[in-house]
């Protein structure tokens, strides 16, 4: 049996994405944050999520 949750969209209830990865500076580029972006592909809507923080990271 497996317990794996499936990711829904918050506005279609579409369960297929197209995932992207990026970063994302701060305003002053002191820090940065690694991020998956899952888009939704009926409505286009984005769920962000953390992958985790960057060398530049100091907080």
């Amino acid at each position: 049996m497996s317990n794996k949750k499936e990711l829904v969209c918050p506005l279609c209830q579409n369960t297929e994405f197209e995932k992207q990865e990026g970063k994302i500076d701060s305003k002053w580029g002191v820090t940065a944050h690694k991020i998956i972006l899952m888009i939704c592909k009926n409505c286009r809507f984005i769920l962000s999520f953390s992958k985790g923080r960057t060398i530049f990271d100091f907080d």
